[in-house]
């Protein structure tokens, strides 16, 4: 009773297949998902039932493959493709059992698609930003709450006179910055950790002596949970602009 109750849960797909790899039983939520009825699959073949892209039949031998090997599967990646050809991204599981005193498959499916669609799209989301940075001319840095610098663009890297990130990661931002400016700076950083934006304008001298006049705008960077935790800072070199101003 327990088993039949798990077994016809929602939470996810469900089959017992025999050792002829026909289908004994299978859950309405399994069905549905394939967009079939249960009746459809019962005392067939996934070949019989219409399961037969090339993308299937080909990972159906696989699968058979590393069943015989192991004798048994874990979160196995597959694609499926419904009976109207919706694409499906499954993550496939299958211990063995005994009915009757015959060998039998149970078989777990767990649609992941809408979590690789997300993955994906996060995936692409992140290359773009990266391309962003590493070719935006100004530099955008991050700081964390401590004040070490955790993220420099190669524009940045260029404006303190750093070869590699390596030079300038966890130091403290402020070390940079010529000492008459500092104060403005903590006043600067201590508003963004409250929620403020702001703009500043201050001197630096790089890590090999170049002095430079830097302009930067800052903002409060949060998390999922919109706890603020890092300042965001994109700064332009104003050397030029100073002097012409004198």
């Amino acid at each position: 009773e327990l088993f039949k109750k798990a077994f016809h849960s929602k939470a996810f797909g469900l089959a017992i297949v025999d050792q002829e790899r026909r289908v004994v039983d299978i859950n309405e939520a399994l069905a549905n998902l394939l967009e079939y009825n249960r009746e459809d699959f019962i005392g067939k073949t996934a070949v019989e039932i219409g399961l037969t892209s090339p993308a299937y039949i080909k990972k159906r031998d696989e699968l058979l493959s590393l069943i015989l090997q192991k004798g048994s599967i874990e979160n196995y990646e597959l694609q499926l493709e419904t009976r109207h050809g919706k694409h499906l991204d499954i993550l496939l599981s299958v211990e063995s059992m005994h009915l009757k005193d015959k060998s039998h498959w149970l078989i777990y499916l767990m649609d992941v698609t809408e979590k690789r669609k997300a993955e994906k799209e996060l995936a692409e989301s992140e290359k773009r930003l990266r391309t962003i940075l590493q070719t935006e001319p100004q530099c955008v840095k991050l700081i964390d709450i401590n004040g070490n610098l955790t993220y420099m663009n190669p524009a940045g890297l260029a404006m303190m006179e750093a070869d590699s990130f390596d030079m300038v990661s966890g130091k403290k931002a402020y070390n940079i910055i010529n000492e008459a400016y500092r104060d403005a700076y903590f006043r600067l950083a201590l508003n963004v950790f409250k929620g403020e934006s702001g703009k500043l304008e201050f001197e630096i001298t790089g890590l090999k002596g170049t002095p430079r006049w830097l302009e930067t705008h800052v903002v409060p960077l949060r998390n999922a949970e919109e706890k603020i935790t890092s300042l965001l800072g994109v700064t332009r070199d104003i050397t030029e602009s100073k002097k012409t101003a004198e």
